[in-house]
């Protein structure tokens, strides 16, 4: 880059750096949520579709989506502590 920088303004550096950017970008509309999310948020019908889809069509995902399904629950039945709880006095000094 340095190279280059002397040969072209700065202003078409910066919009050469942004491709890359933006080529990453475009994949995202592509990927499928992720099936932990889809539990976390309530649609547990999409998650066996997503890990049909990540899986491939002839895997058995029926284990692993209990398995999500658990987790999630797990982590709902759970206490509601959140990051502020990471920092008490208490944590901190042991």
């Amino acid at each position: 880059m340095y190279v280059v920088g002397s040969f072209v303004s700065w202003r078409t550096l910066a919009l050469i750096a942004t491709i890359p950017g933006l080529l990453q970008l475009l994949p995202l509309f592509f990927i499928p949520e992720s099936p932990r999310w889809l539990a976390k948020v309530g649609r547990d019908e999409e998650i066996e579709d997503v890990l049909l889809c990540l899986r491939g069509n002839k895997a058995d995902i029926f284990n692993e989506a209990a398995e999500i399904k658990d987790f999630v629950e797990s982590l709902k039945s759970s206490s509601k502590e959140g990051m502020l709880e990471i920092f008490q006095k208490k944590l901190l000094l042991e």
